[in-house]
């Protein structure tokens, strides 16, 4: 049995049987893997302060990913937007923050074939 989740990695199970019925314990092979985007802002660093109240910025989404085709992303627990990849799959958004303080942009990659792949959490703190 072959188990792809594609979120975090692979797994594959195997056993096998024998022409007298012997059956085999059981063994496994998996990898794992970071499928999170990676993100980066100038204006608003990761884990740091930045901009302001009314100060726009960009976020720049690179997959770690083969065949990525979109992101879904939201601030602060807020509506998620979905916006398109490149042709490299990377992807930009500008945001301007309406009010100061800590601020949580949640980012998770989907895949050609429909996988939603593992969500990045990127915090930072407006000024």
């Amino acid at each position: 049995m072959i188990m792809l989740d594609g979120l975090t990695g692979e797994r594959l199970d195997v056993t096998s049987k024998s022409a007298n019925g012997w059956l085999s314990d059981p063994a496994f092979w998996d990898i794992d893997y970071d499928t999170t985007p990676t993100v980066a802002s100038d204006v608003y660093p990761e884990n740091g302060f930045g901009g302001g109240v009314g100060v726009p910025g960009a976020f720049t989404f690179t997959p770690k990913a083969r065949g990525v085709v979109s992101y879904t992303y939201s601030f602060n627990g807020g509506p998620e937007v979905t916006v398109a990849a490149g042709a490299d799959g990377a992807a930009r958004i500008d945001w301007t923050p309406d009010s100061d303080g800590s601020c949580d942009l949640q980012v998770y990659a989907t895949s050609r074939t429909g996988i939603q792949l593992a969500t990045y959490d990127y915090s930072f703190t407006v000024n």
